[in-house]
C-alpha cells in the first residue's frame, strides 16, 4: 500500500470517527431540540472528500504500476531490436501507397 492510499484512509478513518461522534451528541441532544444541521453536512462533505482521495490514490497507484510496466515492456522490447540488429542487418522499411493504406484503415480519409 502507497503512502497516498495509506494517508487516505487514515483521513476518511478520522472523519468516520468524528462524525460517529457527532451523531451520537446530536442524538444525545435531540430530546432537547438543539441538533445543529450545518455541522452535519459539514461532516458529509468531508467524508464525502475523503472518499474521492481513496479513490485518486487507488488510481494513481494503479496508473503508476501500469507505467511500470509498459517501461518494462519497452526497455525488452529495445533490446530484443537491439540483438536482432546485431546479428542480422535490419530490412529497410518499404514506403506504403496510398491503396494499401486505405485497405487497412477500411476505406477512411
Amino acid at each position: 500500500m502507497s503512502f497516498r492510499e495509506r494517508s487516505a484512509w487514515a483521513m476518511a478513518a478520522v472523519l468516520l470517527v468524528t462524525g460517529l461522534l457527532y451523531l451520537q451528541i446530536a442524538l444525545g441532544h435531540s430530546a432537547e431540540g438543539s441538533t445543529e444541521i450545518h455541522d452535519l453536512v459539514h461532516w458529509v462533505i468531508l467524508v464525502i472528500i475523503g472518499f474521492f482521495t481513496v479513490l485518486v490514490g487507488l488510481m494513481a497507484d494503479l496508473i503508476g504500476g501500469n507505467r511500470a510496466l509498459l517501461e518494462d515492456i519497452l526497455y525488452r522490447l529495445r533490446r530484443m531490436e537491439l540483438k536482432e540488429g546485431q546479428s542480422e542487418a535490419a530490412p529497410k522499411p518499404q514506403p506504403v501507397t496510398r491503396k494499401e493504406f486505405q485497405r487497412v484503415e477500411g476505406g477512411r480519409q
